[in-house]
């Protein structure tokens, strides 16, 4: 009488080892697709940062032009209260 050889206990193992590599792959692949979108994520910060500076500038020049024309609004209210008060004065 010949027995036949017993499959059933490699089975187990075999499953197992299938799951394992599997979860595996689905990790790194996971992990990747983290490291992808940081990278992509770090581009787009980068961008924002050049715009941020970029606005930056742009609102410090707008600073300096508000100031000159308050200096100028002010020098031209001073000429026209002087005006006035000479066309007062003659009459």
């Amino acid at each position: 009488m010949t027995t036949a050889p017993n499959h059933s206990r490699h089975l187990p193992l075999l499953s197992f080892l299938f799951a394992l590599l599997l979860q595996t792959v689905v990790v790194v692949s996971y992990f990747n697709g983290v490291d992808n979108r940081s990278m992509v994520n770090q581009s787009g910060i980068e961008r924002n940062e050049g715009r941020l500076d970029r606005l930056e500038v742009a609102v410090q020049k707008q600073e300096v032009m508000l100031a000159r024309m308050s200096e100028h609004l002010g020098a031209i209210r001073q000429v026209v209260e002087a005006m006035n008060e000479r066309a007062l004065n003659r009459n």
